[in-house]
This record gives structure tokens, C-alpha cells and sequence, in this order.
């Protein structure tokens, strides 16, 4: 039984992955490259900050700010600083790799990813007006950023308008969630809420690292030793914090998109989940690091664990999306 589980689970994991990042070039071929090479730039942007943490991190090539911690120097929390950002900016790369796919139907978010290439744009000119880094460290990434905003807004397709709530969900059938018996629209509505709540952490935490930073969040100091080194570290290291807020924004902007139809945008769902896995094995490794304690990571375990079953729980399922022209209008069902 053992063995049969395991030769259908390789192939079932492959089909969802070929359904997931299914990909032609038969229309709209310049955005799908464009948006394939960004998933590529932050992908190697993750691999840089992931392997080469002690010595530099992306985008600006800035090497570590080391702070005091008992009366010595340590890297310890400005290297966890810099392998959080790569973990977060491989979530930029799975979403770019999965709007590739359909990119009439996120056209919307493909805007999203632009305007966040502008931001990135003004804080890396922001860090050189200030002396931060130099002219050789801003040009790579400023010419990439730069290149990816205006091709992706110029590119991005017309957007297509999908089937509403009132076309979709008379079609549907009542949904089972942990013995409880689910409607269409309860189910909608449970995504639709999750979504927001979660996008719009995401944005807070976005802002927390960037524009309350600035106006002296930084120096309020805290009870606990473990957290004042963090801030201060993260003070130091302000350029890679800044960033980090930038992605967390633009994820947390995608995030609270879906919120409007869960079912045409289901995989920013799929997202979501894949943004948990990723997100519990960056807590694994930072306790391998020493950077948070035990209870912290089982605190941050348990919140993705909850979030990935509740999210995988209630998405619906790809046949529940009809196409536009199959469309089944609410009296036709009634009548039916």
C-alpha cells in the first residue's frame, strides 16, 4: 500500500505543478519573458542572500553592519536580516512565475509588480542622495529595476473582466469544512476575509519597515535584550529593511487583490499556501541560526500551519472556475 501511495504521489505532485506554471507562448509573449526574468532576478536575488549572507546582500551588494551585543561585535541578527529578504523576495519569484501563465487574468497585480520596481527604483536613488552606497552599487540594480517597471506597465496586457460572484456561484456545489457544511457564498466570503486580513498585515509589516521606521520607531527601545539588538541591528542595516518592506508591500497588495474574486484569481490562493511552506522554513532556519528561540519558532510554525489548512481548506478547486463563455447565470440555474 506503502508503495502505491509513494508512485502516485510523485505524479500527482507533477500534475499540479504542470496545471500550476502551465506555459505558452502562443499570445502575449513579451510580457510572459518579461515576467519570467523577473522571477529569474529574484531567484538569483534569493540564492545570493540565502549562500553569500556573510558577505553582501542583494540588491546593492552592501556588506553586513555589524552591532554591539554584550560589549562585543556581531552579525548575528544583520545576517538574519539579509537572509529574510531572500525569503521573501523568492515569494516575488513564484508570484511573477505564476502571473506568466495568465497574464490577461492578473494584469492587474503585473501593475502591482511595477509600481514596486518604482519603489525599489526610489530607495536605492534615495540610499546613494544619502551616501549609503555608491554609484557602482546602484546602477546594476537601479538599470534593472528601471527596465522591469516600464516594460512591465507597458506590457501588461488589457485585463479581462471575470465572471462574477452571481454568475459562478449558483453553479457550485455546498462545500465540507472540517464537518461543517460550507455554501458557495459562505465560501467566497471566508476567502474573501482571509485575504484582506492577510494582505493587509502583510502591508503593516510593509510599513513598519520603511515609513514608521523613519519616524522614530527605531529608537524606541524595548524591555527585552534580545529585542533592542535587533532593532539596533536592523537601524544599521537599514537599507536591506527598507527593501524587505517594499516586498512585503507589494505582497501584501497582491494578497488583498484576490480578495475581490477568490476563484478567477486562485492562484494567488495557491500563492498563499506555497507562501507558508516558505515562510516555516524560514523560521527553521533561523532557529538553526540561533536568531529566535524555540518558542518563538513553534509560535511561527503553528500561525502557518493554521493559515496553510485554512486557506488549502476553502479554495476552490480548479473545475469550479467555468470559462466565460460556459457561464451559467443565476436564473438558468434556478430554473434548472
Amino acid at each position: 500500500m506503502s508503495s502505491a501511495v509513494l508512485s502516485v504521489l510523485p505524479k500527482l505532485v507533477t500534475n499540479r505543478l504542470h496545471a500550476l506554471f502551465a506555459l505558452s507562448f502562443a499570445s502575449h509573449k513579451s510580457i510572459k519573458l518579461v515576467l519570467i526574468c523577473s522571477a529569474f532576478f529574484h531567484f538569483a536575488e534569493f540564492v545570493w542572500c540565502a549562500l553569500f549572507f556573510q558577505h553582501t546582500a542583494a540588491p546593492y551588494f552592501t556588506p553586513p553592519v555589524a552591532t554591539l551585543m554584550s560589549g562585543k561585535e556581531s552579525f548575528l541578527y544583520a545576517h538574519s536580516i539579509t537572509r529574510q529578504y531572500g525569503f521573501l523576495v523568492i515569494q516575488l519569484s513564484l508570484v511573477a512565475a505564476l502571473f506568466a501563465t495568465q497574464p490577461e487574468r492578473y494584469a492587474p497585480c503585473i501593475r502591482l509588480l511595477a509600481g514596486a520596481r518604482l519603489l525599489m527604483a526610489s530607495l536605492g536613488t534615495y540610499s546613494f542622495a544619502n551616501g549609503t552606497i555608491t554609484l557602482w552599487q546602484l546602477l546594476p540594480s537601479l538599470t534593472i529595476d528601471i527596465s522591469l517597471a516600464i516594460a512591465l506597465w507597458r506590457l501588461a496586457p488589457k485585463a479581462e473582466k471575470p465572471l462574477s460572484a452571481q454568475e459562478i456561484l449558483p453553479t457550485l456545489n455546498t462545500k465540507s469544512f472540517f464537518r461543517f457544511s460550507l455554501s458557495p457564498l459562505m465560501q467566497w466570503r471566508a476567502l474573501q476575509f482571509l485575504c484582506v486580513i492577510a494582505g493587509v498585515l502583510w502591508i503593516l509589516w510593509g510599513l513598519g519597515s520603511t515609513v514608521f521606521w523613519e519616524i522614530g520607531v527605531a529608537n524606541i527601545s524595548s524591555d527585552s535584550t534580545v529585542e533592542r539588538y535587533l532593532l539596533e541591528s536592523m537601524q544599521a542595516n537599514a537599507i536591506v529593511r527598507n527593501e524587505q518592506g517594499i516586498v512585503l508591500i507589494a505582497i501584501g497588495a497582491i494578497t488583498a487583490f484576490a480578495a475581490l474574486n477568490p476563484i478567477a484569481y486562485s492562484k494567488v490562493i495557491d500563492f498563499i499556501i506555497a507562501q507558508q511552506v516558505i515562510n516555516a522554513i524560514s523560521a527553521a532556519v533561523e532557529l538553526g541560526f540561533g536568531t529566535i528561540l524555540l518558542g518563538q519558532f513553534f509560535t511561527v510554525f503553528s500561525v502557518q500551519v493554521i493559515t496553510l489548512l485554512l486557506f488549502a481548506s476553502l479554495k476552490f478547486s480548479a473545475s469550479d472556475a467555468p470559462k466565460p463563455d460556459s457561464a451559467v447565470m443565476p436564473n438558468v440555474a434556478e430554473a434548472r
